[in-house]
C-alpha cells in the first residue's frame, strides 16, 4: 500500500491527461477552509441559526444551508449561482474552491496574517458575508466563540487523526499535529491500532513500547480523516461503529473527513452517499462538504455543538418503508452489501461495468 500510494497513485495525480485530484491535498484544503479561513465562524452562526428556528418552530425556508443541499447538487465552483452582476450568490458555493491550490490558500492566509486582517474577512467569509450580516442570529456567549473562532496558521495545529493511515501521509504539514494509526503500520510513525478495539476515555493510554494505542481521549481531536477506510470493513455495524467511535473521540465542532472509492458517475450511487447522510445526521454530524472526484467520493461532516441541529435534516427526509439504506440508523451501506460473491467459473459473465469497477483500483487517483 505504501509502494502503491507514493508511486503510482503520485505518478496518476503528476499527469495533467487524467484529471485526478490528490487525497492529501482535499483533506488539507478542507481543514485550511474551515480552521484558518473563517469557516468555523461561518458554521457555528449557522447552527446557532438552525437552532433559534427549531425552538422557535420557524422554517429555515430561503436561508442556504449546506444541509438543506440535495445529494445531486451541483459541486464546481464554476457553476455555482450568481447574481445579476455575475457575482457569487452567498452561500451557494462549496466551502473549499476548487481551482485553488493548497499552497495558494495557505499563502493567502499568511498575507492577510501579515497585513493585519482578521481571517473573519478571508475567502471563506466573504463569500458568506451578506448572509451572516443580515440573516443569521449570532451568538453573544463570549466563552463560547472562544472556542469556534479561526486559527492563526503560524501559531496553531488542528489536532488532526488518521485512521488506517498506513504511512502517516500528514506527518509533514506543519500545520497538522497528527497522530497516525493503523492495523498493519508501515512505518515507526505509525501506531499500531485496531480502531474498532480502541477505547475512549478520560485520557490516553499506550502500550509499554509506546508502539501501540490502547486509549484515546475524548472529544480530544480537531479532525478525523478516513480516507479508504469503511470499504474494507466487512459489515455496516462496523462501519457505523467507526464514525460512532470518530463522534466520540472529536471535539463539538470538529471535521469528519471521509474518502470512499467509486468510479461511476455521480448519480450511480447516490441513495447510498443520501443513505449514509442520514446515519451521520442521526449521529449527530452536520454535511457541510460533498464532491465527487472521478474515482471516489469526498464528504466532510461537522460534529455539532447541538446534536438537536444536525438531526433536523434526518427527520425532514421521507423514505419508502421498504428501502433498507434507510431503514436502519446504525447501519452504513455500500454497494458491495448487496452484491453476490463472483465465482471464477462465471467470471466470463460479468459485465464490462463490473469489469472496469475492478479494473479502476489500478487508477485510485490518491498519494
Amino acid at each position: 500500500m505504501h509502494k502503491l500510494a507514493t508511486k503510482h497513485w503520485a505518478e496518476n495525480v503528476a499527469d495533467p491527461t487524467k484529471n485526478t485530484k490528490c487525497r492529501i491535498d482535499w483533506v488539507k484544503s478542507q481543514c485550511l477552509e474551515y480552521f484558518f479561513k473563517g469557516g468555523t465562524e461561518v458554521y457555528w452562526d449557522r447552527e446557532i441559526n438552525i437552532k433559534h428556528k427549531i425552538a422557535t418552530n420557524q422554517s429555515v425556508d430561503g436561508i442556504l444551508t449546506y444541509q438543506e443541499h440535495s445529494d445531486s447538487e451541483i459541486i464546481n465552483h464554476e457553476q455555482a449561482p450568481s447574481d445579476k452582476t455575475g457575482q457569487p450568490i452567498s452561500g451557494s458555493k462549496l466551502i473549499c474552491s476548487d481551482h485553488e491550490s493548497t499552497e495558494d490558500k495557505e499563502s493567502d492566509i499568511r498575507k492577510e496574517s501579515h497585513d493585519g486582517n482578521s481571517s473573519a474577512t478571508s475567502c471563506c467569509s466573504k463569500k458568506f458575508k451578506t448572509s451572516r450580516n443580515t440573516k443569521f442570529v449570532q451568538s453573544n456567549d463570549g466563552d463560547m466563540l472562544d472556542l469556534i473562532k479561526s486559527l492563526d496558521i503560524e501559531t496553531s495545529k488542528v489536532k488532526l487523526l488518521d485512521v488506517g493511515s498506513c504511512y502517516n501521509p500528514f506527518g509533514h504539514v506543519k500545520y497538522f499535529e497528527v497522530t497516525a494509526i493503523d492495523l498493519a503500520p508501515s512505518c515507526e510513525e505509525v501506531l499500531q491500532c485496531d480502531f474498532l478495539s480502541l477505547q475512549v476515555g478520560s485520557n490516553d493510554v499506550f502500550s509499554e513500547n509506546r508502539k501501540q494505542v490502547v486509549q484515546l481521549t475524548t472529544n480530544s481531536f480537531d479532525t478525523i480523516v478516513f480516507c479508504l477506510l469503511l470499504e474494507y470493513l466487512p459489515s455496516p455495524e462496523q462501519r457505523y461503529a467507526c464514525c460512532k467511535k470518530a463522534y466520540n473521540l472529536l471535539k463539538n465542532g470538529g471535521l469528519l473527513l471521509i474518502i470512499t472509492p467509486d468510479s461511476k458517475h455521480v448519480g450511480a450511487n447516490a441513495r447510498f452517499m443520501k443513505s449514509w447522510r442520514h446515519v451521520m445526521s442521526n449521529l449527530g454530524f452536520m454535511r457541510i462538504k460533498y464532491e465527487k472526484l472521478p474515482h471516489a467520493h469526498c464528504l466532510a461532516f461537522r460534529k455539532c455543538f447541538y446534536k438537536e441541529v444536525a438531526t433536523r435534516w434526518a427527520r425532514l427526509q421521507k423514505f419508502t418503508k421498504d428501502d433498507e439504506l434507510f431503514r436502519s440508523e446504525t447501519k452504513i451501506f455500500i454497494p458491495q452489501d448487496f452484491t453476490a460473491g463472483i465465482r471464477d467459473d462465471n467470471i466470463d459473465a460479468l459485465s464490462d461495468d463490473k469489469i472496469t469497477g475492478v479494473d479502476v483500483y489500478n487508477e485510485l487517483p490518491y498519494t
